[in-house]
Parts: structure tokens; C-alpha cells; sequence
């Protein structure tokens, strides 16, 4: 158990180091570029990567909604910015940052589903497609490419009464 933990952590630090949780390749090219998914059966390999997407916006949605991050936010618009605020005013913050998250998700994904495709490259795209469908993918290019869940408000409330809920740690073991 602990060997695949390891492992979704490695592949979460090579997600971001690609652009995750907001910008990724499709699936596809991670599972046919990197080593260890490549050398994996494809269901263990897309599941593994599936877990280290998600852990890629769990680190991105922790930092954000962090209470020092929140802190951070509340003394800069106070007045003196020496104030201290509890628990429940910080949570709060957080919760109302939640909208500020969805919209740049939001943004994201409009921005990747509006992206032109270039039809003048066929051979090129033909080879796309072929190699979506031998990975088990639609022919179509997926509608989003970013490691945040369907309803990303949901997830965001998650991470936030974890944070806030103080059973859990910020590596999230």
C-alpha cells in the first residue's frame, strides 16, 4: 500500500511539474510518455493516474485555502494587519473564496474546449485519434485537460471542512 502512495505522490510531483492541477496533456500522452504508467497493465496505469490527479488538486486547493493563506488575505484588509482572527472567521474566508476558484476552473476549461483544432495538419491529426482510441479514449478531444473534479465547488468544500475540521495534516496523510 504504502509502494503505491509513493508512487501517486511521484506522479502528483511530475503532474505539476507539467502544469497540473490546471493544464495537462490528455491522458493518452502522459500514459504513453512516462516510464513507469507505460511499463504498467493500462487499467492500473490510468486508475494511478486518475489518484495522482486528484492529489494534484488536493495540494493546489490545500495551499489556497490554507489558514495562513487566509490569515494572510483577512490582515491585508484590515487595517493595522495586526489582527488575529479564529478558526471560524478563517473557514469562512475560505468559503468565500470558493467562487474565486470556480471561475478560473471555469475559465480554464472554456478557454481548452473553445482552443481551435488545426484541420490543415490531417495526417497529423488522424495519428492523434488513432492513438486516443488505442489508449481506450473517445475520438474527440476531451472537454477538459485539468486535474479538478466535474463539480469542483464540491471539492472545494471538501478541502476546506478537512483543513478546517483539524483531523487532517497538510501532506493530507
Amino acid at each position: 500500500m504504502l509502494e503505491r502512495e509513493e508512487a501517486v505522490e511521484a506522479l502528483a510531483g511530475t503532474l505539476m511539474g507539467l502544469g497540473a492541477p490546471f493544464t495537462l496533456p490528455e491522458d493518452w500522452i502522459i500514459l504513453c510518455d512516462d516510464d513507469d504508467l507505460r511499463h504498467l497493465p493500462r487499467t492500473a496505469a490510468k486508475k494511478l493516474l486518475a489518484k495522482a490527479k486528484k492529489e494534484t488538486a488536493r495540494r493546489w486547493l490545500w495551499e489556497r485555502f490554507d489558514p495562513s493563506e487566509m490569515d494572510m488575505e483577512l490582515s491585508e484588509e484590515s487595517e493595522d494587519g495586526t489582527e488575529e482572527f479564529d478558526d471560524k472567521l478563517l473557514k469562512q474566508r475560505a468559503i468565500n473564496s470558493i467562487d474565486d476558484v470556480v471561475s478560473t476552473v471555469k475559465s480554464l476549461r472554456e478557454a481548452q474546449a473553445n482552443a481551435p483544432s488545426c484541420p490543415t495538419q490531417s495526417k497529423a491529426r488522424e495519428a492523434t485519434v488513432a492513438a486516443r482510441v488505442a489508449f481506450g479514449y473517445p475520438k474527440e478531444r476531451p472537454a477538459r485537460t485539468d486535474c479538478f473534479d466535474e463539480d469542483v465547488r464540491r471539492q472545494c468544500r471538501l478541502i476546506i471542512n478537512h483543513i478546517y475540521s483539524g483531523t487532517v495534516k497538510p501532506s493530507g496523510r
